[in-house]
């Protein structure tokens, strides 16, 4: 019964795949399509509103953190992370304490994308950044 529901949930995924050009993963903020980007958003600042209050980390993450691109980065990152180690069905019973080790280590990397010093009182512009252009 295992090794038919596996090969279901096998098949099901195979059924699933799309042919043609290679989409971008779903939090791929570069790639991703508008259609996508409103709804990774909402999400998105939904579950970092919860982040900061479940966490008390209002001192950590200014309110402005969606106008720093890297900010944005490392929080999906996190967001992907969590969402794996709490929603996924596959998800093993230790994902959740890797996942808290590795909110550890993003906080400290805000703390240095956070070079402005932006406070719940102020946002500072990021120098200019580089565009890559295709």
């Amino acid at each position: 019964a295992g090794l038919d529901a596996k090969l279901d949930w096998i098949s099901a995924r195979v059924d699933a795949l799309e042919v043609g050009p290679i989409r971008p993963g779903r939090w791929c903020w570069r790639d991703a399509r508008p259609a996508s980007v409103e709804a990774l958003w909402q999400e998105l600042t939904c579950w970092v509103d919860w982040l900061i209050a479940r966490y008390g980390l209002d001192e950590l993450i200014p309110p402005c953190w969606i106008r720093h691109g890297a900010m944005v980065e490392e929080l999906t990152a996190l967001y992907a992370g969590w969402y794996t180690a709490y929603q996924d069905i596959d998800a093993r019973g230790f994902d959740p304490l890797a996942w808290h080790e590795a909110l550890a280590r993003t906080l400290s990397r805000v703390r240095e994308w956070n070079r402005q010093g932006c406070r719940s009182d102020a946002h500072r512009e990021d120098p200019a950044a580089v565009v890559c252009v295709e």
